[in-house]
């Protein structure tokens, strides 16, 4: 174990290195440097890093290779580094909006301070801010030359992630990260998230356990292990995993909303309503308000959730993060659409372009079934133009918004042809097999329909409880008649209607599906 002592000495600062044997707790090495001011601390202390590491064995090669003067590896400033440091701090315990400023008052400090830059671009592409993202992970490439190794794999990861979209080379970049640096929690994370983004959702759990052993006080790690959790339905893991993050308070909201998901899918309502609760007065309890309004939308409670929808973009408005509103618009877009309630999808879906620079394209899907065609082809045109070697825009986003584009425009085996690029993903993102599935009903094709509807309520979502899962219920009861299997249809319409048992009355995606059943022999 290496521990550092710093003393003052008139208008000198004294920095001590000692390493000590961890099993007899003898003293290995230690190296000793002056700094004539605040402003050579830092300089002084890789001096003695450098030195010490030789004294401990590595060899002269490695020392050289993976050394970098501190001043340029990091930051010259130590103020700089402070506020970096609460960066760190702060996110680990809560999350990436509250450590934000902490972050930008780094770069403040030092406009120079790359990896301050790439913490920057990770926050702002958490928060669905992806130009802000793309600006400041692009600063970060600029200056990784004066970076450590370490600092390297981390900027070079995220910019193949964030900036040119390549899946590929990110996982690459990741991996001799894991290989070069074992004990580094960040990668794994890391290469857990460019997993899931792949569909590979076992690969990315297996990342993520690794990156939370590494690092039991982070709270992201605790957030994604339980959102794969939740993915391949093995709930009461994903709820012990939110528990450890609660008793080490390291909770956040994400945590309780992902209690709230393993509530509803249990169907424990009041456990639903308790973690709601908890995010009340919060900054971010917009995105629990968000939680119950696609609950509502599951059940077939329309009134109830356009109210919690409108309440949610509300409160991620006062956060003046346009893109945190502008993401929520996208969901509740996506969920009008499902709904058939085409007007509503047109008007959230052109809100949430709008809120993101046009960059949040799968609000194009719903502009796209508003039949504003026009609007949604110019969106994925220029996106594409902007993102030409990103996997997710390229063979996910873009083909979704053309199917959209090919079903409004009632071609739907051009919609099935579109989703083709789509189907490696469908391990963790199951509305590509709904669109799939609707189209098949559209062209009389009962027997592929089920397929695709039974693949969407065979396996949870990676996501929140969108409505598309229990009306898939009922494209299934659709493709089970068309393929004339009446006892089958009538249990799929049955299993739909218990889902939205509560429904408003009056809703017209439930008369209508009422009257289907009722003439079924």
């Amino acid at each position: 174990m290496i521990a550092g002592e710093i003393s003052q000495l008139g208008s000198h600062y004294v920095l001590n290195l000692t390493a000590t044997n961890c099993l007899t707790g003898e003293p290995l090495a230690q190296e000793q440097e002056q700094a004539a001011g605040k402003e050579e601390v830092l300089n002084a202390l890789g001096e003695a890093a450098k030195k010490i590491r030789g004294e401990l064995g590595e060899s002269l090669n490695s020392v050289q290779r993976c050394n970098a003067p501190v001043e340029q590896a990091t930051t010259s400033s130590l103020e700089a580094l402070k506020a970096f440091a609460l960066g760190e701090e702060t996110r680990a315990r809560s999350g990436d909006l509250p450590s934000l400023p902490f972050y930008k008052r780094a770069v403040e400090l030092d406009p120079n301070f790359a990896t301050a830059y790439a913490r920057i671009g990770a926050v702002y592409g958490n928060l669905g801010e992806f130009r802000l993202a793309e600006e400041n992970t692009s600063k970060a490439f600029e200056l990784r030359v004066h970076t450590s190794e370490k600092e390297k794999f981390y900027i070079t990861g995220h910019y193949y992630g964030d900036i040119t979209g390549e899946l590929d080379k990110e996982i690459e970049a990741y991996l001799l990260w894991t290989q070069t640096y074992p004990r580094d929690s960040i990668p794994h994370n890391n290469l857990g998230v460019a997993y899931d983004r792949n569909g590979e959702i076992e690969k990315a759990l297996e990342e993520y356990l690794k990156s939370m052993h590494l690092d039991p006080d982070d709270t992201l790690h605790y957030g994604n292990v339980a959102s794969d959790f939740i993915a391949l339905n093995r709930l009461e893991e994903a709820k012990a995993i939110c528990k450890q993050a609660i008793e080490k308070k390291v909770d956040t909201t994400l945590t309780h909303i992902q209690l709230m998901e393993i509530a509803f899918f249990q169907g424990d309502n009041q456990e639903v309503q308790r973690q709601a609760d908890w995010a009340k007065g919060r900054p971010d309890e917009y995105d629990a308000l968000a939680e119950l309004a696609v609950i509502a939308a599951y059940r077939g409670r329309l009134g109830e959730f356009r109210k919690l929808a409108q309440q949610a973009f509300e409160a991620a408005s006062r956060v003046k993060v346009p893109a945190v509103a502008g993401k929520l618009g996208g969901i509740f877009a996506i969920e009008e659409a499902t709904l058939e309630s085409f007007p509503e999808a047109g008007r959230w879906g052109k809100k949430c372009l709008e809120l993101s620079g046009g960059e949040m394209i799968a609000a194009a899907i719903p502009v796209a079934f508003a039949g504003e065609t026009a609007k949604a082809q110019s969106t994925i045109a220029e996106v594409g133009k902007r993102h030409p070697l990103s996997t997710l825009h390229q063979q996910l986003l873009i083909p979704a918004v053309r199917a959209a584009i090919q079903m409004q425009q009632e071609n739907f085996a051009g919609a099935i042809e579109a989703l083709r690029p789509t189907e490696r993903f469908e391990g963790f993102i199951l509305f590509p097999a709904y669109l799939r599935g609707l189209c098949y009903l559209k062209l009389k094709s009962g027997k592929e329909a089920a397929a695709e509807f039974q693949r969407v309520i065979k396996q949870p979502d990676a996501f929140r409880p969108f409505a598309y899962r229990p009306l898939a219920r009922l494209g299934l009861a659709r493709a089970y008649a068309l393929a004339g299997d009446t006892a089958a249809s009538r249990k799929a319409y049955e299993d739909f209607f218990a889902i939205w048992k509560d429904a408003d009355a009056d809703a017209p995606q439930l008369l209508k599906p009422k009257a289907e059943y009722a003439k079924l022999q």
